[in-house]
């Protein structure tokens, strides 16, 4: 079974929107549900999914227009779509927009399940950085190689991403707005909360003293800017103690 995802389904069908809820916190998922195609769209404007389930036939947006929309949105968003009815010529604009599964109802517990278990299987990892580009390239690399990401701009938001799930790395970059990257860890370590991290840096020889003091917290490796995403993604699997894809 995959880590901890953010899940957001998307149904009008309320008793089956909370059947899939019920299944996939029992999994110990981070669930959310919405009854119509603009409530998701706003809800991915507010936050991040690892995964959405989303019905074809919604009231006002159908569930396609809406999944095109949030791709706009969030381009690695991983959506699966869900349908009881014929409807080619709509499951094929969301196959061509990027959709990583069509289901057709009425589903089983497994159809669900198997739906979630490529995503984000390798674990989950947080990106702390306030440079967004920056930060999502880094998401698209890891999403790409079989993690989960998610990003945070500052210390605060991170802190709240961490007390929210299930994070198994912190890629961290140093340089932060408010709370520095050390402070960070030292609050983590202070909630009992320390991870295995990545430290990422422009300024290595500006942030040594900084870098000498993370020592003594959970840091695996450190590195510096440019990344080399190969680099990344190598740091990451000896930071999880597993083998590269």
């Amino acid at each position: 079974m995959s880590s901890h995802l953010k899940v957001l389904v998307v149904d009008d069908d309320r008793d089956l929107a909370e059947t899939i809820e019920d299944i996939l916190t029992g999994w110990g998922h981070d669930v959310t549900v919405a009854h119509d195609g603009e409530r998701a769209v706003a809800l991915f404007r507010e936050r991040q999914f690892d995964l959405c389930f989303m019905d074809v036939r919604l009231p006002g947006a159908n569930g396609v227009d809406s999944f095109l929309e949030i791709r706009r949105l969030r381009p690695q968003a991983r959506v699966v779509i869900m349908t009881g009815f014929s409807v080619e010529d709509l499951l094929a604009r969301a196959v061509d927009g990027g959709a990583v599964a069509v289901l057709h109802k009425p589903l089983e517990v497994a159809d669900i399940l198997r739906a979630v278990e490529g995503v984000g299987a390798r674990g989950v990892v947080l990106v702390v950085d306030d440079d967004a580009d920056f930060a999502e390239s880094l998401k698209e690399a890891l999403l790409a190689a079989g993690y989960s990401a998610r990003v945070a701009h500052d210390g605060g938001t991170a802190l709240a991403e961490l007390k929210a799930g299930a994070v198994d790395v912190m890629v961290l970059d140093l340089r932060l707005p408010g709370t520095s990257g050390l402070d960070l860890c030292r609050d983590l370590a202070r909630a009992g909360q320390s991870l295995p991290t990545i430290v990422v840096t422009g300024y290595p020889l500006e942030e040594a003293a900084a870098i000498e003091a993370l020592k003594e917290h959970d840091v695996t490796d450190v590195l510096v800017k440019p990344i080399d995403v190969s680099a990344l993604l190598r740091a990451i699997d000896d930071a999880k103690g597993q083998p590269p894809a």
